[in-house]
């Protein structure tokens, strides 16, 4: 069983488009043959990261 496309071939897709469509950031870049996988990012002020670098 094929699912229904997501994206329409021959459309124009801007980027807040792609907001506005009811499938999940996954299923969307599943059908442009890509995948991500979410990480934790932790920002340190300034100050702190040039410690880390110098050490």
């Amino acid at each position: 069983m094929t699912c229904p496309r997501i994206l329409q071939l021959g459309q124009s897709y801007t980027f807040s488009k792609y907001f506005e469509l009811l499938y999940t950031p996954g299923d969307i870049l599943a059908e442009l043959g890509c995948s991500y996988e979410p990480v934790l990012f932790i920002c340190h002020p300034k100050s702190n990261l040039n410690a880390l670098v110098l050490s």
